[in-house]
């Protein structure tokens, strides 16, 4: 769903039977997924046309980076180039 206060989409991950919460920013679904380019509800049409993508992200994100929040994990803007 697209959480407007935060301005991210959420969506639930999970890897190695951990679960966790993941969020895209809006940033990186313009910039990375085009949700520019896209019409209507374009983020959430971003999102879900490059789900499997993000969902690879955030689980690298998870997995292999410092984060503060092990419940938590920000997709943001330029990870989809630097995936680590």
């Amino acid at each position: 769903y697209y959480d407007f206060d935060r301005d991210v989409v959420q969506f639930p991950g999970e890897v190695g039977g951990k679960r966790f919460v993941c969020r895209v920013s809006r940033e990186a679904l313009d910039d990375d997924f085009g949700a520019e380019k896209e019409s209507g509800e374009r983020h959430m049409e971003a999102f879900r046309k490059h789900r499997a993508t993000i969902e690879q992200i955030a689980g690298n994100k998870f997995l292999r980076a410092p984060i503060e929040d092990i419940s938590l994990v920000l997709v943001k803007s330029g990870d989809l180039r630097n995936p680590n």
